[in-house]
């Protein structure tokens, strides 16, 4: 089973961990988006997050590596002597499907990813999750990526509601994807899902994002 990290942050400030949605029919009642990046034959995509319906604070390059502190939509790791070249997406049956690149480098704390979802109904639980791995081959020692999945209400003053963090993301031998997720239950109509990196580096903390999901669960 892939691994699940969740953790809810009440409104005293104590961090307790929350029921989620498991890959289970019974207990994924619908899809509110799935944002797979699509796919093609070029190594980078065109498409920009405005394409995906989120906007983050990093800067977009398509050239053949990514550069600190930008990303990319690349349908396979590009060239980079710490890298897991050549590795896939994370999305199933996808020919040349895209995921999201980056080299977070010192961005520590700054959107990568923010998603505003309106007409959410209040009092039912969701799960905002994704697919997230390091994109750096084992033995290098570099800063591993720590992730966190933040939700916020828009209606309430920008109330922090509940929050996940990967973790410190592993280096791997091949390039391994967990998939990451939070639940919440809005008492307001609107949110803001976030992604953002709990790291400073200068070195390492590089990853790929894909099958970002917004799920309703029972």
């Amino acid at each position: 089973m892939l691994e699940l990290l969740v953790v809810l942050l009440t409104m005293t400030g104590i961090v307790e961990p929350v029921d989620i949605c498991v890959d289970n029919a019974t207990h994924k009642l619908g899809r509110i988006f799935l944002i797979t990046f699509g796919n093609g034959s070029s190594l980078y995509s065109n498409k920009t997050p405005s394409d995906f319906n989120f906007t983050t604070a990093h800067t977009q390059n398509q050239q053949t590596s990514i550069l600190f502190s930008h990303f990319g939509f690349g349908n396979k790791v590009p060239e980079h002597s710490e890298w897991h070249n050549g590795s896939l997406d994370h999305t199933k049956d996808d020919d040349g499907g895209y995921m999201f690149l980056a080299d977070v480098g010192n961005e520590s704390h700054q959107p990568l990813f923010n998603y505003k979802v309106n007409n959410l109904s209040s009092g039912v639980c969701y799960e905002f999750s994704a697919h997230i791995t390091n994109v750096v081959k084992s033995g290098t020692k570099q800063v591993k990526p720590n992730v966190r999945l933040e939700v916020w209400e828009k209606d309430k003053n920008n109330t922090l509601i509940a929050q996940a963090s990967t973790g410190d993301l592993p280096e791997c031998d091949t390039m391994s994807w967990s998939k990451y997720g939070v639940s919440f239950v809005p008492t307001s109509t609107s949110v803001a899902l976030f992604m953002v990196s709990n790291i400073y580096a200068t070195r390492g903390n590089d990853i790929a994002i894909d099958d970002i999901e917004l799920s309703v669960c029972s």
